[in-house]
C-alpha cells in the first residue's frame, strides 16, 4: 500500500511497483503541474523516455486523468507527455 501523501522519487516509485501488494491505479499523485489519478500503469516496456531517449524495463509509464506520465529512473524525474514537454 501507498501512504496518501509521500514525495516519491521515480525509482521508490519502481520499487514499489515491483511488489506484490503495490496499489498504484487510483492513487492521486501531486506533480509540478497539478494532481492526477493514475488510471492504469505498466513496467517492462520498451517505450524510451520522452527526455532522455533510453528506453529502460524498470521504468513507470503512468496513464493518468491528466494525461501520461513517464517515469524515468535515469533522469530521476516524472515528464508529462504532451506537445510542449513538462517535467517535474
Amino acid at each position: 500500500m501507498l501512504p496518501n501523501e509521500v514525495a516519491l522519487s521515480p525509482k521508490l516509485l519502481s520499487d514499489i511497483a515491483d511488489m506484490d501488494t503495490a496499489q498504484i491505479g487510483g492513487r492521486k499523485f501531486t506533480f509540478a503541474w497539478g494532481d492526477a489519478t493514475v488510471l492504469m500503469w505498466a513496467k517492462g516496456t520498451t517505450i524510451p523516455c520522452p527526455l532522455c531517449e533510453k528506453e529502460c524495463s524498470s521504468c513507470l509509464v503512468l496513464k493518468t486523468d491528466i494525461g501520461d506520465v513517464y517515469a524515468c529512473i535515469r533522469c530521476e524525474k516524472y515528464i508529462m507527455y504532451s506537445d510542449k514537454m513538462e517535467e517535474e
